[in-house]
């Protein structure tokens, strides 16, 4: 079972010949919630022993479903904002010298330090980070966004479709417009018209 493609799973605790709490046990990485369902309350206290998110007692209806998803959609709200929050004083404080940034995929938001942080590509209304580690994650916020983000970070778009951190750029490569070549090894090409201010900006950092 692959626990990355969905965020609840609702299991029924009578699966014969095995039980709900049997397929748990059988997963060693678990990163989304389970609500349980029967009509036997007495598995409740199971439940509560596997740190259920939730409990639905057989037969429920559609309003308990969509409490179940309300409160689920809660908590996470209150975890991504606990987590913005502590990234936030991370970030201000004065001696932190690696500072991070938050991306929020499919799975929740992860913390990435932004040196860290090779190029950007826009993806239509995603975008792809790549990083030294040779790591890949794809965000639902556009590159537009990540450009004003980063600014201050010695992050320059030299294309419409690519974001850089200039302290990557291994070399460029002279052209109408020109490519850089990244520390990973990627090569990009670099916009006609952002050429002069990106070589400007390169002789800065």
């Amino acid at each position: 079972m692959d626990s990355s493609d969905f965020d609840i799973l609702f299991l029924d605790v009578q699966m014969p010949p095995h039980t709900g709490f049997d397929l748990l046990k059988a997963v060693v990485n678990r990163n989304y919630e389970v609500v349980f369902t029967t009509s036997f309350d007495s598995y409740a206290i199971d439940a509560i022993r596997f740190s259920a998110f939730d409990f639905l007692l057989k037969p429920y209806g559609h309003d308990d479903l969509c409490d179940v998803i309300e409160r689920y959609r809660q908590k996470n709200l209150q975890n991504k904002s606990t987590k913005q929050i502590e990234n936030l004083l991370h970030n201000i404080n004065e001696g932190t010298t690696k500072k991070k940034i938050g991306l929020s995929d499919k799975s929740g938001i992860e913390f990435f330090e932004i040196e860290a942080i090779v190029y950007c590509k826009s993806e239509n209304v995603y975008t792809t980070f790549y990083f030294d580690n040779k790591t890949e994650i794809v965000t639902s916020k556009s590159i537009k966004d990540y450009e004003k983000e980063l600014g201050n970070y010695s992050f320059f778009r030299i294309h419409n479709s690519y974001l850089i951190n200039l302290h990557k750029v291994k070399k460029y490569i002279r052209g109408e417009g020109g490519q850089v070549v990244m520390s990973n090894g990627a090569t990009l090409d670099v916009s006609r018209t952002r050429k002069d201010l990106f070589l400007k900006k390169l002789g800065e950092v």
